[in-house]
């Protein structure tokens, strides 16, 4: 099923080519699917008003209704990611490499013996989060290994951290929908009980504007 569904993904942006550009294009809809979501960082007026031309409209439409299937219900963990490393600005700059999915399920293992722990609560930190293979390849596993659980996630916080406020913002939609995703394949709740993203430079420590915090409604803590 994912291959069909990519390539015409694909073939939607690539037919933004002439209008936006493919770089510009793909920004533009990540932080207009964003806001949508947040009503936070809207988009520019002019952005909004291209996005709302009835042809482009559609193919909006039409992206969203792809990467939620592929991500939803194909449980296909970074989408976003493929994307932005071929038609982001940040491909244009050479910028960003999206971590194979293979390998981010890998390091989603080790990196379990070394998160932080207090009694069974854990804490996991990614720096450079990218577009969050790895982060979100760690919570599926806390998932599923923690089914037997009324809520398989109460126990995770999650803080991560990336210079570039758009692949915050890709994170902030993947995540949104690899919680859908758990809930539907699972059937209990997917709720961490908080997860902080920030637009920082991890080594000055320099925060800029994109910053989202999410809280379990069920957070006692």
């Amino acid at each position: 099923m994912s291959t069909p569904l990519k390539n015409q993904l694909h073939k939607v942006i690539e037919g933004m080519r002439y209008q936006f550009g493919t770089h510009s294009f793909l920004d533009m809809f990540i932080d207009h699917w964003c806001f949508l979501h947040t009503n936070m960082y809207p988009p520019s007026e002019v952005v909004m008003g291209q996005l709302k031309a009835p042809d482009v409209e559609k193919d909006c439409q039409l992206m969203t209704h792809l990467i939620t299937t592929l991500a939803v219900e194909g449980g296909e963990t970074d989408v976003l990611g493929d994307l932005l490393s071929k038609y982001s600005s940040l491909a244009k700059s050479n910028d960003f490499f999206p971590t194979p999915i293979e390998l981010a399920k890998l390091m989603a293992g080790l990196n379990r013996g070394s998160v932080k722990t207090d009694g069974e609560s854990i804490s996991l930190y990614e720096p450079c989060v990218g577009s969050g293979a790895i982060t979100l390849s760690f919570i599926e596993n806390e998932y599923f290994n923690n089914l037997d659980k009324p809520s398989p996630l109460a126990h995770l916080s999650v803080c991560v951290e990336d210079i570039s406020g758009l692949l915050c913002k890709a994170f902030f939609i993947q995540l949104l929908l690899k919680l859908q995703y758990l809930e539907q394949a699972g059937g209990k709740p997917a709720l961490p009980d908080s997860v902080s993203i920030q637009q920082i430079d991890v080594i000055s420590r320099n925060t800029s504007k994109v910053q989202f915090y999410l809280e379990s409604p069920n957070r006692t803590g």
